[in-house]
């Protein structure tokens, strides 16, 4: 009985660090932009994928656009709730289809923000906006009342805001041979502008896109393996790690 509370006390010091903030469900298709009535809700996507086999995104059969240009985009929003952590590390593996040949359809493009807002945003306020033609915009101070304020996580700023309220992050790329994944894992802080641990934060929204300009070579890319997970500051990890070796050492010295 002693090892097993040991063991349920290690299994849950390493879940700390561990947890899976995103839910890789995929509920919502064809939409441009994703509102905030779909917080927490999966993965709302602007045309063109679909949920494989293995659980991860799968881009389908493309149609051109009335202005000749695809953008396959996904999106996810989520609440932070009780979670915390001084850093967000994204990981994902990217497989461009076997069948691809151009620059643009052998990458995919990927963000990380955050946003504080004053007050619960309204179901419409749009927390990413324009998959298909703006694919670097977010709401910035537009949504919740005119409250809300965006945060690049892969740069560590403030994106710049244009007077309309949209903000422009920062867009990262991972590009890989057809049919070859490449995994991504990126650690990145969350102490931006005063802002020192996740729980500062309201809302978190990772989004893909493929900007491919109707090429059919994205039948069947893949975005596999997508996990966001927060890592305690390092204060958090020494406490565990005292209480931890306590835990240790009480068990050793009441079985001897």
């Amino acid at each position: 009985m002693k090892q097993n509370a040991v063991i349920t006390i290690a299994l849950a010091v390493a879940g700390l660090a561990q947890a899976n903030l995103l839910n890789n469900t995929f509920t919502d298709h064809n939409n441009n932009d994703h509102a905030f009535s779909l917080t927490d809700t999966g993965w709302g996507a602007k045309e063109y994928w679909k949920q494989s086999a293995g659980g991860g995104l799968e881009s389908s059969v493309p149609n051109w656009d009335s202005d000749g240009a695809n953008a396959f985009g996904v999106m996810q929003v989520i609440s932070v709730g009780a979670n915390a952590g001084s850093d967000l590390v994204l990981s994902f593996d990217w497989t461009p289809a076997a069948t691809a040949t151009s620059n643009a359809s052998l990458s995919v493009d990927y963000q990380l923000v955050g946003w504080t807002v004053g007050q619960t945003p309204d179901a419409a306020d749009k927390m990413f906006s324009g998959i298909n033609f703006y694919n670097s915009v977010i709401a910035g101070a537009n949504i919740a009342g005119n409250t809300s304020m965006a945060y690049d996580f892969l740069d560590g700023d403030v994106p710049w805001v244009h007077s309309s309220g949209n903000a422009y992050p920062s867009i990262r790329q991972a590009t890989s041979a057809a049919g070859t994944t490449f995994s991504v894992n990126s650690t990145n802080s969350v102490a931006i502008n005063g802002l020192t641990d996740l729980s500062d934060y309201d809302y978190i929204g990772v989004r893909f896109t493929i900007n491919s300009n109707g090429d059919a070579g994205n039948v069947g890319a893949t975005i596999e393996n997508i996990s966001l997970v927060a890592i305690p500051e390092p204060a958090t990890l020494g406490m565990v790690a005292f209480f931890g070796g306590s835990v240790l050492f009480i068990r050793r010295r009441f079985m001897m």
